[in-house]
């Protein structure tokens, strides 16, 4: 299925596939959010995004990358 979802759009190493699906199978998120996380965890020690979904499975994501909301990292609130 991750292979489906990004043969055209980007090409991702094995390891990064592996990662991908074991997001996918552990935190159940969809393909193409599992590949974005798989590939901010190889690269980066924080994933920011709006997406509320994600942010509620934090707790799942924060053994492959802490996953924050804009607000948190930039610290603006109205």
């Amino acid at each position: 299925m991750i292979r489906k979802a990004c043969s055209k759009i980007l090409r991702i190493d094995e390891e990064t596939a592996k990662l991908a699906e074991r997001i996918m199978a552990e935190c159940r998120v969809n393909a193409m959010d599992a590949v974005y996380i798989a590939i901010a965890s190889r690269y980066s020690d924080i994933f920011v995004t709006v997406d509320d979904e994600l942010l509620k499975k934090s707790g799942c994501l924060k053994k492959f990358i802490d996953v924050k909301n804009v607000v948190e990292v930039i610290g603006y609130e109205e």
